[in-house]
């Protein structure tokens, strides 16, 4: 029997009873050929599984190639983040297929997940906005809608919820691609390919594959592992030479024939990453005048965008500026969304509002840290189950100390992308605690201070970790620039990069410098 019977290895579980799979007690998005393919490699971990073996897990009653299989290959490896070079999780053995190599365990007991996708809180307002523009695109009014917010913030979530909400709906197609962080050149058009393979695998697959062929051939030729009719090399050698304006105009029009019998709702995911070819399809997608009934949705993090001079902000300002696009950008959950949460995660609606408010000082409303600090509370033993209900059984002053460790490593991943001269002013910040002067952090540094003021304000402007504070104005008449963290769990991350006593030095430094500046 698989009810209630869980899966697990290195924080993912797979629930079997539901045939779904969860990180942390999150639902993370997996297509049921991937999970098929997952399910079977997990159960017989350890143990080689042939490419035959896993192509029945997934396909019993369907002819497919191996290239099928190698996209659900790749796209659990993409959602578990594991790297086929040294793998953590999947090994390929060369020609025969696949083995799982993470210890895993089994599991009857089901920790309280995060609210199922379409339950989300404090996002109802964006989720009518999105199903809003889905009614003008069913009208033949093309849609292009970005959803825009810091790391964590929810934009997955939310997409997750609307297209949880809408998948019901048989006169309406979904496809879904992600951009992916690269440290070379981007494969030109990626998520839109993978939204496309997704595409062609539902079942009226067959149909989006005749389009193709007839409207846009050089797209077609980019999906190897599809079986379409027509000499393979002949297409080939015909389409040599193609120019990138030609794919532009081909996938525009064969999106407005796709989208002539059944509405499109398109989400690429992740577009601060996008190849440069992606944003010049997108730009083109909105502006054509064409009929077409086509939601496309977008996410991104502005903060990523403006550090890496990235292409997307000023092709979102300038479809912003023709009405050609609509740009949401969430906000941070209030205390009152951090109450309805843990009411509905935990089943409790009677927990003292001093919870939420204390959740809410710890995580400043940002919605993945939220999460993972209510699964640090239950590891912790802060809310426990008895008898069927949660209860608070620690006091909550404890919450202030608490820091996931898979929140350190967010954190840590995102300073380690700054200068290291940067890194160093925020650690000398962290130490002094969440709100400092660019005075005191450089007479820990031993820098200039208008130096250290410039790296803030440099910081302030990208929208990165920090943002002005009151202008504080000494005795003398010299006024001194105040900074605070965005997040309160910021200084926490970066006071622990420094050790013991270096962290000695500097409050000594600092010290010397706060007597001699106030007196």
């Amino acid at each position: 029997m698989d009810a209630h019977r869980l899966l697990t290895f290195e924080g993912y579980s797979l629930d079997l009873a539901n045939e779904r799979l969860l990180h942390e007690g999150e639902v993370v998005a997996l297509t049921p050929k991937a999970f098929a393919v997952l399910r079977r490699l997990v159960e017989d971990g350890g143990q080689l599984v042939t490419k035959k073996e896993l192509l029945r897990a997934g396909w019993a009653d369907t002819h497919v190639t191996d290239g099928v299989l190698r996209v659900s290959i790749l796209e659990i490896r993409r959602t578990l983040g594991d790297d086929p070079a040294a793998p953590r999780f999947i090994e390929t053995v060369s020609r025969r297929g696949y083995r799982f190599i993470a210890p895993r365990t089994r599991s009857t007991r089901v920790a309280p997940a995060a609210p199922p996708r379409g339950a989300l809180v404090g996002r109802e307002h964006v989720l009518a906005q999105l199903e809003d523009r889905l009614e003008h695109a069913r009208r033949g009014e093309r849609q292009v809608v970005f959803v825009s917010g810091e790391a964590g913030i929810g934009k997955t979530s939310v997409l997750e919820a609307f297209l949880a909400r809408v998948a019901g709906d048989p006169d309406l197609s979904i496809a879904s691609g992600a951009c992916l962080e690269h440290y070379g050149a981007a494969e030109a058009y990626f998520p839109v390919l993978e939204a496309l393979g997704r595409l062609v695998r539902e079942p009226a697959g067959e149909r989006v594959v005749r389009l193709l062929e007839s409207h846009a051939p050089t797209w077609l030729v980019q999906l190897p592992w599809l079986e379409h009719s027509g000499d393979r090399e002949a297409v080939h050698h015909k389409l040599l030479g193609v120019t990138k304006e030609r794919m532009l105009r081909e996938m525009a029009e064969a999106l407005e024939a796709l989208t002539a019998k059944t509405p499109l709702v398109l989400v690429l995911e992740d577009l601060h990453w996008s190849d440069y070819s992606t944003l010049d399809l997108l730009g083109m997608l909105a502006r054509r005048q064409e009929a077409a009934r086509l939601l496309v949705v977008g996410s991104y993090r502005p903060t990523d965008v403006i550090v890496a001079s990235h292409p997307l902000r000023a092709l979102i300002q300038e479809l912003r500026v023709r009405r050609q696009c609509e740009d949401i950008a969430l906000q941070f959950l209030s205390e009152a969304d951090v109450a309805g949460y843990l009411a509905q995660r935990f089943g409790e609606p009677a927990f003292p509002p001093e919870l939420a408010a204390a959740v809410h000082r710890r995580t400043d409303g940002n919605a993945l840290f939220m999460v993972r600090l209510a699964d640090e509370l239950v590891t912790l033993g802060l809310l426990v189950e008895q008898q069927g209900h949660w209860r608070i059984a620690k006091p909550l002053d404890e919450i202030g100390g608490a820091l996931p460790e898979s929140l350190r490593e967010l954190i840590d991943k995102q300073i380690a992308r700054l200068e290291p001269a940067v890194q160093r002013v925020l650690e000398v910040a962290g130490v002094l605690g969440n709100q400092f002067t660019a005075g005191a952090v450089a007479a820990g540094l031993g820098e200039d201070p208008v130096a250290v003021e410039e790296r803030c304000d440099s910081l302030s402007r990208q929208g990165q970790l920090v943002v002005p504070a009151a202008l504080t104005v000494l005795t003398n008449g010299t006024p001194v620039a105040q900074y605070c963290f965005t997040h309160n769990l910021y200084p926490q991350v970066l006071s622990a990069r420094v050790p013991a006593a270096r962290r000695l030095r500097l409050h000594q430094r600092i010290g010397n410098w706060l007597e001699q500046t106030y007196g």
